[in-house]
């Protein structure tokens, strides 16, 4: 079990990794995916920072499998937002993507639970 969960935690590290640092370095291409979304781009940035840290949350859980729990159930329940705010803003078709990653993210604390 422990094998699955240090590949399922290095995905998604992978994946939100990815997904921080264009809203932490603020590109173009975010500010126009927060106002399509009719979001903050301060939001944006915000949302960024927690990416980047449930990535550290999800590293740590490798270590000690609370921290992961914890970790990927933040990242869900942030997926689950994109997901309402890309409904929201009309964009129907990349709305599914958040929340499959978000269950992803929950299967990862099924197997860290179980670690326990």
């Amino acid at each position: 079990m422990f094998i699955a969960s240090i590949v399922v935690s290095v995905l998604l590290i992978a994946v939100f990794v990815r997904s921080a640092l264009p809203k932490l370095r603020r590109l173009k291409s975010v500010t126009a995916t927060a106002e399509q979304l009719r979001v903050p781009v301060g939001l944006m940035h915000t949302v960024g920072y927690l990416e980047a840290l449930g990535s550290l949350g999800l590293a740590a859980g490798l270590a000690y499998a609370p921290f992961g729990i914890a970790a990927a159930a933040g990242l869900a329940l942030l997926m689950i937002g994109a997901s309402v705010a890309h409904i929201r803003g009309s964009l129907y078709t990349t709305a599914p993507a958040p929340l499959v990653i978000g269950a992803v993210a929950v299967a990862l604390a099924i197997i860290d639970a179980l670690r326990l």
